[in-house]
């Protein structure tokens, strides 16, 4: 649970980073069009993330029934937080 939490928190910073890095739409056709494909090949990555992230989710609240006191609200904080982060 902990590396696959991790590589994805990984890949959220690196589609943070890509996000703030992006350009404003240009006026320019070849430069939209480029854009929209570079949007478009972002978008089929975070549905593939979407999976991971769904995933992590069921795997946690499985964590949580069996765990202690504690590790429970360990846990619930990460994906509390990856949770926020994702939307």
């Amino acid at each position: 649970f902990h590396e696959a939490l991790q590589e994805f928190v990984d890949w959220l910073t690196s589609a943070e980073k890509y996000l703030a890095s992006l350009q404003p739409v240009s006026r320019v056709l070849e430069h939209v069009l480029k854009q929209i494909e570079e949007h478009k090949q972002f978008q089929k990555d975070i549905g593939i993330h979407r999976e991971t992230m769904l995933n992590l989710d069921k795997k946690g609240t499985h964590l949580k029934y069996f765990s202690q006191k504690q590790d429970v609200i360990l846990i619930k904080n990460l994906l509390s937080s990856v949770q926020l982060r994702w939307e």
